[in-house]
């Protein structure tokens, strides 16, 4: 008996194009972009706290590497 590969190839090729399509247009670069509006407090002060956030992280994980290895 002989397998038929020719009919799951063309089934997983289908498959996959159908996939790269959908992962476009469900969270990919199809999205539209809002627009963030400058007078708005709350994206001032999210930009504010995040980059904030973001170099106490960084200070601590550098911190940590020096305590860790400068003995």
């Amino acid at each position: 008996m002989k397998p038929d590969h020719d009919h799951r190839s063309d089934t997983v090729s289908t498959e996959l194009d159908r996939l790269r399509h959908d992962g476009e247009t469900i969270g990919g670069r199809a999205m539209p972009d809002a627009p963030a509006d400058p007078n708005d407090a709350a994206e001032r002060w999210g930009g504010r706290i995040g980059r904030t956030l973001g170099w106490l992280a960084a200070a601590f994980l550098l911190y940590q590497l020096v305590m860790a290895y400068s003995s």
